[in-house]
């Protein structure tokens, strides 16, 4: 087969699971570990997981909220590049997972799964524009979640900006559907049958958001989901809010009343001083660990964010590891072990037979696959199995 040498029903070795072409068409073999971690909320994640760009997050707030502040930072991360647009950054997400198999099988190359983050405040034509008038961008619909940054560095710490965003991202929405309706009305005057049934679900929307309750409240079926996807509605999209705090408020737990107004919304929120952050993204390895030792941080703040905002678009990551490469793919949360194993290569899941596996947890405790084995700790699972947290698998295919 072009591509790729295969084995009927045969496993793929954890030391060697694939025959991929060399320049020249010689093959030879890559060696991955397959390991895959979830950690996702969202029930129905926007972004389909397939093979393609990463997934994108829009930075939003009020001017002078740390927008800009925040996208600076992101953009230099380690790994971190320009994306298409001077205002869009690509990072690597932080993943102490995949850093401990690059130490252990010492690879070629250390491939972490990414993030993108957009900033269309940041446009110069969008300069000065407040929540509302930057909710109107198409910038934003087209993202898979948002980052709501609130200035809580110079007026200190309320819950009024989750409030207000709750409300114009409604106001937003309902506008859409509003101007959806009319159309509708004017295509069943004109006989098209297909205005009926969208009609209905439109009316069912528009009643949900005069009540000025977000979409995800709705109670929406997978089915009904599926059909509005296109419709970017901003309150179907999972948000991180960003508290971008004064730097005395670096490791302290954000304040009660903060973190209920998320709760009751269903934000995920994460507290960070992005002058801090720069300042300790400024200092070498050595010192930064010191530095922040003094201030009472396990790590820098802004690695938890872009590891919360992966996760709250019901995203997971998996594993393939070996001395040419150790390599952090993503997939939705729910995957079954065949998806998992077609993120890698496509064979792999139309051939798949069955996955060996073991826990994240248990290959560290053991320190190798072999050992692992020996203590008695793989399982068979079959086609239907969703993989968990921490699973390794040895995939079985037939091609």
């Amino acid at each position: 087969m072009p591509g790729i040498q295969t084995r009927p029903n045969e496993a793929w070795p954890l030391s060697a699971m694939a025959w991929m072409p060399a320049p020249g068409g010689e093959c030879k073999p890559a060696r991955p570990l397959l390991l895959c971690t979830f950690r996702g909320r969202a029930p129905v994640p926007s972004f389909p997981c397939t093979r393609g760009p990463q997934p994108m997050i829009g930075i939003i707030g009020n001017p002078q909220s740390g927008k800009s502040s925040l996208l600076n930072l992101l953009m230099a991360g380690s790994g971190a590049r320009k994306g298409k647009r001077d205002h869009e950054a690509v990072v690597a997400v932080p993943d102490p997972r995949l850093d401990w198999l690059s130490a252990k099988y010492k690879p070629k190359k250390h491939t972490p799964t990414q993030l993108e983050f957009t900033d269309p405040g940041a446009e110069p034509k969008n300069a000065g524009a407040d929540l509302t008038a930057l909710l109107a961008l198409s910038d934003l619909r087209n993202c898979e979640g948002l980052a709501l940054v609130l200035d809580h560095f110079s007026a200190g710490v309320d819950v009024e900006g989750v409030m207000d965003f709750e409300l114009a991202t409604v106001v937003a929405d309902l506008d859409l559907v509003s101007r959806r309706l009319e159309k509708l009305v004017a295509d069943r005057t004109r006989g098209l049958k297909e205005a009926e049934a969208e009609m209905v679900i439109m009316t069912r929307l528009q009643e949900h958001l005069e009540t000025e309750a977000p979409l995800r409240t709705m109670g929406l079926s997978l089915e009904d989901q599926g059909r509005l996807r296109g419709y970017q509605f901003l309150t179907l999209k999972p948000v991180m809010v960003v508290s971008n705090t004064q730097e005395e408020s670096a490791g302290s737990a954000p304040p009660a009343e903060l973190v209920a107004a998320c709760e009751r919304a269903g934000h995920e929120l994460c507290a960070l001083s992005a002058p801090l952050e720069a300042e300790i993204a400024a200092l070498e390895e050595a010192e930064r660990t010191e530095f922040m030792a003094e201030l009472g941080i396990e790590e820098p703040a802004l690695d938890r964010f872009i590891r919360s905002a992966f996760s709250s678009l019901g995203l997971i990551s998996f594993f393939t590891a070996g001395e040419d490469e150790c390599r952090a793919w993503t997939v939705r949360d729910g995957a079954s072990a065949p998806e998992a194993a077609g993120r890698i290569h496509t064979d792999l899941q139309r051939g798949f037979i069955r996955a060996e596996l073991i826990a994240f947890a248990d290959l560290e405790k053991h320190g190798d696959e072999k050992a692992a084995k020996a203590a008695g700790v793989y399982r068979l699972e079959g086609k239907d199995y969703v993989v968990r947290d921490g699973d390794v698998m040895e995939i079985r295919f037939s091609v």
